[in-house]
């Protein structure tokens, strides 16, 4: 039996997704954005330390150490440079373009579960990385129009804002199922030390 610690990193990310929609569609510049910083910080540190574990020690079968393990740390990073970048007042730009490479990866993560069939519901867990991917893409030109063309900066936030609550509530869904189902398989499980 493997480690399976996957729900955790759905349940995080879902969790990390959501508060970015309700920072977007509060206003990335509002009074209240400093407020996010914890919320930021902690996502992000999940997101990272799961997904480094996962790439460097490659606990899960197949490539799915590859397909969940390297975005988590892209996004994680994202989040936590999010949380600077508000703390400090710095220009949300330079995420832009990290976010849109970012975005990037994971639409093409999605893409490939999709097309390789990986798991046992490739095309859900395809659309939720492609989903949660295309609001990245979408960070460049929000923040590249935000001071001199707001309207069109404001059309990629609205709908990086669906995007971003429709991929949470897939991954909230998949994250609850997945502990339903890891509670009951490994409900006899007995580590080494107790066997």
């Amino acid at each position: 039996m493997y480690i399976v610690y996957v729900t955790l990193m759905n349940a995080n990310m879902a969790i990390a997704l959501f508060l970015l929609a309700v920072f977007i569609f509060r206003g990335i510049f509002s009074e209240g954005a400093r407020n996010f910083v914890p919320a930021f910080t902690i996502t992000g540190a999940v997101a990272v330390a799961t997904g480094m574990h996962m790439a460097f020690t490659a606990p899960m079968p197949g490539s799915w150490n590859i397909a969940m393990g390297e975005p988590s740390i892209l996004i994680g990073v994202l989040l936590l440079g999010t949380a600077w970048s508000i703390s400090k007042n710095y220009s949300f730009a330079p995420l832009g373009v990290y976010g849109f490479g970012a975005g990037l990866v994971a639409m093409v993560v999605g893409y490939q579960v999709i097309n390789l069939g990986l798991g046992s519901n490739p095309v859900p867990t395809g659309i939720v990385l492609l989903l949660a991917g295309f609001p990245g893409v979408l960070s460049l030109p929000a923040a590249f129009f935000a001071k001199s063309n707001p309207g069109i900066s404001r059309i990629c936030q609205w709908a990086a804002v669906i995007l971003l609550v429709v991929a949470a509530g897939m991954l909230a869904y998949t994250s609850l199922n997945g502990y339903i189902g890891h509670l009951e398989s490994f409900a006899d499980f007995k580590p080494i030390y107790a066997r």
